[in-house]
């Protein structure tokens, strides 16, 4: 990869950690509690991946080059920086707001959806392999 994709990746990166940090403080200033703040970081992110799948297509349109091409095609995101990097703070953030009342007062219904979908998951995947 080259030192401008890298750079380019890290400002839009940037950009985007600076979109949702202000759409939040707009959210939580206008009081306005009929969207949760993950709900629109994952609007946000949705929106911005495809904005890039979309530049990427157009890119590639455009362009003839298969080292832009191959270039391209490489996922900006993998599974191992997704489940490394991305999901322990939003574990963490849900964690940390969780009301303690309504989650004991509901552990049984909790524990039998765990059970439950545990158990399905097993069975679906098991007949699938």
């Amino acid at each position: 990869m080259s030192e401008l994709s890298s750079s380019a990746q890290i400002f839009l990166l940037l950009v985007l950690l600076i979109l949702c940090v202000l759409i939040i403080h707009l959210l939580i200033r206008k009081r306005f509690n009929y969207i949760p703040e993950s709900v629109a970081i994952i609007y946000i992110g949705g929106i911005f991946g495809l904005v890039l799948k979309v530049y990427n297509q157009w890119t590639n349109k455009s362009q003839e080059s298969t080292a832009t091409i191959a270039q391209a095609s490489t996922p900006l995101l993998n599974s191992n920086v997704f489940f490394m990097l991305f999901l322990p703070p939003i574990i963490f953030e849900q964690g940390y707001h969780l009301h303690k009342g309504n989650f004991f007062r509901n552990l049984g219904t909790i524990s039998t959806f765990a059970i439950f979908g545990t158990t399905i998951n097993a069975l679906v995947t098991g007949a699938g392999l």
